[in-house]
């Protein structure tokens, strides 16, 4: 049997670990929208230059 501090941690272990994909996840959408802001950004004055 486990003591205290080791039971403790044996039982969050799955949530911590479903956080950290949870973040990933988010930081990775995060990471996504701004390239996606900054291209398209990037194309209107790119556009704005040409006409």
């Amino acid at each position: 049997m486990l003591d205290g501090v080791d039971d403790v941690a044996y039982r969050l272990a799955p949530a911590a670990g479903m956080t950290i994909a949870v973040l990933a996840c988010a930081l990775r959408g995060l990471d996504l929208t701004i390239f996606a802001i900054r291209t398209t950004a990037a194309a209107l004055a790119a556009s704005r230059r040409r006409g």
